[in-house]
């Protein structure tokens, strides 16, 4: 029964991931923000894409530091996130497979970025300039990953 359980959360989260995108592309289509607009599959374009896919990878060291001190050392209020992790995310998941997970991740990755940064923080850019779109479009993220206070933050700085 756990695995069937396991294997529904899975497909639910997924589902719901690749919706963020979808709705992400059909409300940039609406309102004329398409949310791919710095993306290029021209040849010339690759490098600098490249360059930014690298630079994304070597800014996500210091989150995966964070991420394994958080773990070693629960203190304070990392402590609660801690807990709740196991909790809430554990329970959800426990029993999925590790090509379950890693579907749910990159769904939950690409359908994120394309709401939060292609639509939101690219929209917002052109109204409020690049310092208060990437604000608000970090804060956003971190409201909508809300389990608990600390969590917001994590999730606002991680969104940053």
């Amino acid at each position: 029964m756990q695995g069937s359980n396991s294997a529904r959360t899975t497909q639910i989260a997924l589902l719901f991931e690749c919706a963020l995108g979808a709705v992400a592309l059909v409300i940039g289509w609406l309102f004329g923000q398409w949310p791919l607009v710095g993306v290029s599959t021209l040849p010339e374009d690759s490098r600098q894409q490249i360059v930014a896919v690298g630079w994304g990878l070597i800014a996500t060291g210091p989150l995966l530091v964070a991420l394994v001190l958080m773990e070693r050392f629960p203190i304070g209020p990392l402590r609660g996130m801690r807990e709740m992790t196991s909790e809430v995310i554990l329970r959800m998941f426990s029993g999925a497979s590790v090509a379950q997970l890693a579907a749910v991740a990159l769904a939950a990755g690409l359908g994120e970025e394309l709401l939060f940064r292609g639509l939101v923080q690219a929209g917002l850019s052109h109204f409020f300039g690049c310092t208060v779109a990437v604000v608000a479009a970090s804060v956003l993220f971190g409201v909508c990953h809300c389990l608990n206070a600390t969590d917001v933050v994590s999730a606002l700085l991680a969104g940053s």
